[in-house]
């Protein structure tokens, strides 16, 4: 569902997983609630900017979208948050 065209499908994929990982703690609302976006919307836009990721980029790629996402969700930690979401959303180990 991640990889689905439909953004409603992405943010339920992202919440599903969040939950299931329990990782979604780490994407306090509070910051999204400041900035005026929908749940997960901030997440996603980092996760559709990514277009191929292969061994010899992958290590800049998560750097560069935790970095991105932790920016959104006042700098928290969020690594092990995006390692999941990008291993779900691109359908190989990360």
């Amino acid at each position: 569902m991640l990889a689905s065209p439909d953004i409603d499908k992405q943010k339920l994929a992202l919440a599903q997983a969040g939950g299931h990982f329990s990782i979604a703690r780490n994407l306090l609302t509070k910051f999204e609630k400041e900035k005026g976006f929908p749940r997960y919307q901030p997440v996603l836009e980092v996760f559709n900017d990514i277009d191929v990721v292969s061994s010899s980029n992958i290590t800049d790629l998560v750097n560069q979208a935790r970095e991105r996402i932790s920016g959104y969700y006042g700098g928290r930690s969020v690594l092990s948050l995006t390692t999941k979401f990008l291993c779900l959303k691109v359908k190989s180990p990360v």
